[in-house]
């Protein structure tokens, strides 16, 4: 299994109706990809603990699936 080292974890919405950017840095490689998971926008900086790391660990998944169709 391969560790993945992710900061500088951004999310944002696009100009598409129901589509977010999810922007950070998969080992040192910047690296962008894109969802549809309106709760994961919703809760990416929610007070809530386990809401808020159930958002980032989303984001993380997408962000290390696109690291590895990537590199």
């Amino acid at each position: 299994m391969t560790n993945y080292k992710i900061t500088n974890l951004q999310m944002r919405r696009t100009k598409q109706y129901g589509h977010y950017e999810i922007i950070g840095e998969v080992n040192g490689e910047l690296i962008n990809t894109f969802t549809t998971d309106a709760e994961a926008f919703d809760f990416f900086n929610e007070d809530d603990e386990d809401l808020r790391a159930e958002s980032r660990a989303h984001c993380e998944w997408k962000l290390t699936q696109a690291y590895h169709n990537q590199f």
